[in-house]
């Protein structure tokens, strides 16, 4: 399998202008690690993850040195590290050695580059514009999806999830977590978060609807608090 097979195809962006405080509710809203930042001809110009905003001066995480550690530490690193907690722009703090993939990375390349560079997400590009994100827990969904599936081989399982993907876009009420659909010897998983049981049930249906799909099987997680308060 390749990139293109397994990413989320609606890949959220912010610019380098973009508010810190904004990327953060942005990865909160999406339930997502890493959101790409485009510059304004929409080419990925860095990443923005959870990691960059670990050590906030908003949180008191920012890094804590006793004078002397401070007094061996190279000014530009305190400098370097004053700005990623302080800075108020999403340019100030992404990180800007960007790693990603292609959409024909053979998954086994994208699951060794996140090991190598410990990293949790890859943008998939083409002609330098973001089309995918691929994160770990992607792969894991495609993992429990293979391993759940005793199916007869299928023929077309990208087609098949093409499909599905482009009848949830044409729905108003489907969000950026309706691209998480992997595909397997023409069985169905449907991952990621809804904001009601109504939606959960209508990304079944749709899947359902679907032709040459066999089976749906819904991992879409309704979170209680949204569920209580439908």
């Amino acid at each position: 399998m390749r990139a293109r097979d397994v990413m989320s195809r609606d890949v959220p962006t912010v610019s380098p202008h973009t508010p810190v405080i904004d990327a953060a509710k942005l990865l909160l809203s999406q339930h997502i690690g890493a959101v790409a930042v485009i510059d304004g001809e929409g080419r990925l110009a860095g990443i923005v993850s959870e990691t960059d905003l670990l050590h906030r001066a908003e949180t008191g995480t920012m890094h804590e040195r006793s004078w002397w550690l401070r007094a061996i530490t190279p000014g530009e690193v305190l400098a370097r590290e004053y700005v990623k907690s302080h800075a108020r722009q999403v340019g100030d703090v992404m990180s800007r050695d960007i790693v990603s993939v292609d959409e024909d990375t053979e998954l086994a390349d994208v699951a060794d580059l996140m090991e190598s560079r410990r990293i949790h997400t890859v943008p998939v590009v083409r002609d330098g514009r973001p089309v995918g994100l691929i994160s770990r827990t992607n792969l894991l969904q495609l993992f429990v999806s293979r391993a759940s599936s005793t199916a007869s081989a299928h023929q077309d399982d990208a087609a098949i999830r093409q499909r599905i993907v482009d009848e949830f876009r044409r729905q108003p009420w489907a969000g950026l977590w309706s691209s998480n659909v992997i595909v397997h010897d023409g069985v169905v998983h449907l991952w990621g978060w809804a904001s009601s049981e109504a939606i959960r049930d209508a990304c079944r249906v749709a899947a359902e609807s679907v032709p040459d799909v066999r089976q749906v099987e819904n991992h879409i997680h309704v979170p209680r608090l949204m569920s209580a308060g439908m």
